[in-house]
């Protein structure tokens, strides 16, 4: 049987930053095609728009999800697989450092957190508060790091 995608939760974005330290100290596998250092580049730029992207000079709300689908997604708090993925974070460049990629995380996480913002409008839901755009980030943390296995995770099969 393979292993299945971990199920995580972040309260705040520290949280992904212990798992991503536990992931560089102990190693891990990835259930899909992306690297630890993958991972953490493609979170990075996200961080990084969302707080430097300038702020829209005329916000269309017609472009965006409905208020409901918006209130749906953070209350199931998941992305589901397979959603389109903004073009600028993709595709994560291949043959990035584990170690180089989650210090260069780390480093946009201090300055998310220290930014006045976020001002820029998500690509799908729209305007968001502060307390929303902490919470799509801590979202999206969970998503990508959930396709990342501890290796002394006990539900991976290794062969006898």
């Amino acid at each position: 049987m393979a292993p299945e995608r971990r199920n995580l939760q972040f309260q705040v974005l520290d949280d992904a930053l212990v798992d991503v330290d536990r992931l560089l100290k102990g190693g891990y596998v990835s259930l899909g095609c992306w690297t630890l250092g993958q991972a953490a580049w493609h979170l990075a730029a996200a961080l990084q728009l969302s707080v430097d992207h300038p702020a829209p000079v005329h916000h269309d709300p017609s472009r965006f999800a409905s208020a409901e689908v918006k209130q749906a997604f953070f209350q199931s708090g998941r992305i589901g697989e397979g959603r389109p993925i903004p073009e600028g974070l993709l595709p994560p460049p291949a043959g990035l450092d584990d170690h180089v990629e989650a210090s260069r995380l780390r480093d946009v996480i201090a300055h998310y957190k220290q930014a006045p913002g976020p001002v820029a409008e998500h690509p799908i839901l729209g305007l968001l508060t502060r307390a929303e755009w902490d919470r799509f980030h801590c979202i999206h943390c969970a998503h990508h790091l959930g396709n990342l296995l501890p290796v002394d995770d006990s539900s991976i099969r290794r062969p006898l």
